[in-house]
């Protein structure tokens, strides 16, 4: 039990450290971006370079992981991270820190991949329910923890500080790791192919890139990323065809057809929605109150403590809440939760008190902290223990995918009602100025708008970065509400599959 207890503690804090670097980016955004004079392209850019490294690679090492040992890459990928978060400390341009973020990607693809098969390697039955929720608790503390850490470092030190955070915290948890986990294989029939885990890394990338583009297609007014929108649309429809064609010649080795139905599928979906629900809250809720509402970065930090708080104590309960209501109620609440909560946070960019922040943030973490552990327990309990490598890969595939497509959505639609909204105003000023002024209202930069239009055009890029947050969460909470519907439908009858009695780690002590 030891050394389970010690295996959970190192895959915990690792989803920490994930958790404060994503969420420790997102306050220092504002900052970021006047420092590297970054657009709201650039700014997506050094999001989606760290989304385009993990879905790139996260098929990989589940392949490499399945058939190496879990252990060994987790291990691996944890270094590489390390590398990428000193490298993103030390740019000192747009450019060389989106290419660091991609490193760190590609690192963060091994801990998303196969942390989760770790634990269900040392964890079975309501053990690793319980254990999954500890790992959400993890992730919440570091989302509050990421936050109030940005906020003095940025305030005191520079938003480069940010990333030197995660470099101790990595060192100790690789020591640890190295001598407490246990190695893990998947059995032979469940090992999944390199070269078409290869294949479904780039045919991800691709999508990544492609929904980029898709982005960069409202937010700038260039007709040559239309010519590459369909260039990237050609070369994915190839790589489709390529994974078919290496599907059909290696049956469940590259896609797992045993796990990619029924309730699998289902995990994977809520999975990915739940994810993308999250990273929306992260994502403008910070520029939110720091730019429209003249709150500092730690202040605004502080904003997710109830959201932490509300996911910690979600967590500690989510066994025995399982245990009362089933996994299929008990995710399906947690998603209408968070659905009020995304809607409540919309109210207040229309306008409201940011006091309902609090109140918004607290029913997300309420939401999100009982959907996803039993959401994880789901998709790691419905295959066999044999597959776990396989079945935490693809529960990654899917959290990334919620990531890149669901934040593409959000600003897609954020930047459209903004545009929308500025578009009465924009008239009134010289037309010399009009391009500058429309990127800083996209990104809520109120001071420099100011400067070329004055009071009034400030107060009007307020209000339509505000309604642009508003149509982000609104959206948001439509896709938690269609998917708690979709999971009371997809999961009927999984309790029955999944009651098993409380069973102690198979890993001895």
């Amino acid at each position: 039990m030891r050394r389970a207890a010690t295996t959970l503690s190192v895959v915990c804090l690792v989803q920490a450290v994930l958790a404060i670097d994503s969420t420790g980016t997102d306050v220092a955004i504002p900052d970021l971006s006047r420092d590297l004079d970054a657009n709201v392209s650039g700014i997506y850019w050094v999001k989606c370079a760290y989304a385009l490294g993990i879905m790139a690679t996260v098929p990989i090492y589940g392949a490499l992981g399945g058939r190496f040992g879990r252990k060994r890459w987790f291990l691996t990928g944890l270094a590489i991270f390390t590398i990428g978060s000193a490298l993103s400390a030390l740019s000192n341009d747009l450019s060389t820190l989106i290419a660091a973020r991609a490193l760190q990607g590609a690192g963060g693809g091994a801990l998303l991949a196969l942390g989760l098969s770790l634990l269900a390697t040392a964890f079975s039955g309501r053990a690793l329910v319980r254990a999954t929720g500890i790992w959400a608790i993890a992730g919440s503390v570091g989302f509050c923890l990421g936050p109030i850490v940005a906020g003095i470092i940025v305030q005191s030190e520079g938003w480069q500080w940010i990333f030197w955070v995660n470099v101790p915290l990595c060192l100790v948890a690789g020591v640890v790791g190295a001598v407490a986990i246990r190695e893990g294989h998947d059995s032979p029939e469940n090992v999944l192919d390199p070269l078409g885990q290869l294949i479904l890394g780039a045919t991800l990338a691709l999508i990544v890139l492609l929904t980029s583009g898709l982005t960069m297609v409202v937010t700038e007014d260039d007709r040559r990323i239309i010519g590459m929108c369909l260039v990237g649309l050609i070369a994915l429809l190839l790589a489709v065809m390529l994974l078919r064609s290496r599907n059909r010649a290696r049956p469940g080795q590259v896609l797992p057809g045993t796990l990619m139905q029924g309730p699998f599928l289902v995990a994977l979906i809520v999975g990915l929605v739940a994810n993308f629900a999250l990273i929306t809250s992260l994502y403008y809720q910070s520029q939110l109150v720091q730019e429209t509402r003249g709150f500092d970065p730690v202040e605004a930090g502080l904003l997710y403590a109830p959201l932490a708080i509300a996911v910690a104590v979600s967590g500690l309960s989510v066994g025995r809440v399982v245990q009362r209501l089933g996994y299929r109620l008990t995710i399906s609440a947690g998603l209408v939760t968070a659905a009020c909560g995304a809607t409540v946070i919309a109210v207040v960019a229309a306008g409201a008190s940011t006091a309902w922040l609090l109140v918004g943030n607290f029913l997300i973490g309420a939401g999100a902290g009982a959907a996803i552990p039993a959401n994880s327990a789901v998709g790691l309990g419905v295959p066999a223990r044999s597959a776990a490598a396989a079945a935490s890969t693809m529960l990654a595939v899917g959290r990334q995918l919620g990531t890149t497509v669901g934040l593409t959505m959000v600003v897609g639609v954020a930047v459209v009602a903004t545009d929308s909204a500025w578009a009465n105003f924009a008239s009134r000023l010289p037309a010399d100025t009009q391009s500058s002024a429309i990127e800083a209202v996209r990104v809520g930069h109120l001071a420099e708008v100011a400067e070329v239009g004055g009071p009034l055009a400030a107060t009007a890029a307020a209000r339509s970065f505000e309604l642009g947050v508003m149509w982000a969460y609104l959206a948001t909470a439509l896709a938690l509400l269609v998917t708690a519907a979709y999971t009371l439908r997809g999961l009927r009858g999984v309790d029955a599959r999944l009651e098993v009695a409380d069973e102690p780690s198979c890993e001895p002590s």
